[in-house]
């Protein structure tokens, strides 16, 4: 008996963009610049409590973005980038083949992954040549 579901052979693996001496990568979700002395410093202060298992919920921050938003908390979703999301939005939202995940094709790549790791039914809406519907 197969532990993982043979339906996920046929994901393509990651293939990292090239890289191309002097230009400045954009496509893969990285920053050109190191990040600024206060990020840095953050990022020495969280290290500290390294030992220690993180606010999963990210309370501070989703209480700030609330705010800021002017929503109610629970109404605010925090992952670690928006495949993340978008992968729990599948999982919660999906529950057989039956259910669809529509999404604009050309578009975010991992969207029909996210869907098939989801065990939904992906149906991509194509654009037209001017990228619209």
């Amino acid at each position: 008996m197969a532990l993982i579901r043979p339906d996920l052979d046929n994901l393509p693996g990651y293939v990292p963009g090239r890289t191309i001496p002097g230009a400045i990568k954009l496509a893969s979700n990285e920053v050109a610049l190191a990040p600024p002395r206060p990020v840095l410093d953050a990022i020495a202060e969280a290290a500290a409590a390294g030992n220690r298992y993180p606010d999963l919920a990210a309370s501070a921050l989703t209480a700030r973005l609330a705010e800021e938003l002017g929503v109610a908390a629970g109404r605010i979703a925090v992952g670690c980038g928006s495949v993340t999301l978008c992968q729990q939005l599948v999982q919660i939202t999906c529950r057989e083949p039956a259910d669809e995940v529509l999404f604009a094709w050309r578009s975010f790549e991992a969207y029909p992954i996210v869907t098939q790791i989801g065990a939904a039914t992906a149906r991509p809406v194509p654009l037209t040549d001017d990228y619209r519907h």
